[in-house]
């Protein structure tokens, strides 16, 4: 088996025949920075006044729509409700 780095400090990434990334790491790979992002406007949402849509944007959405559905998806409640959250006593 083959094997490659990605990056000076990442782990390797183990290549199947033909050098194709296994499907498992290729969705970790993908999602990683997706989660990061969210993480990101999360705390954004938590820690400032900014809008939604602008924060969408600093992390990589191209519309609010997406963003709210992403952020959904991931943190189990919109990103509005988020905030909301944090800001109650």
């Amino acid at each position: 088996m083959d094997r490659r780095r990605v990056g000076a400090r990442s782990r390797p990434l183990a290549l199947g025949a033909g050098g194709a990334l296994h499907r498992a790491d290729r969705r970790a790979a993908h999602a990683l920075p997706r989660a990061l992002a969210l993480q990101l406007a999360a705390h954004a949402l938590r820690n400032s006044d900014q809008p939604l849509a602008r924060i969408a944007a600093q992390v990589g959405y191209d519309s609010e729509a997406a963003f709210n559905r992403a952020f959904k998806r991931s943190l189990g409640v919109p990103p509005a409700a988020w905030r909301k959250a944090a800001l109650e006593p």
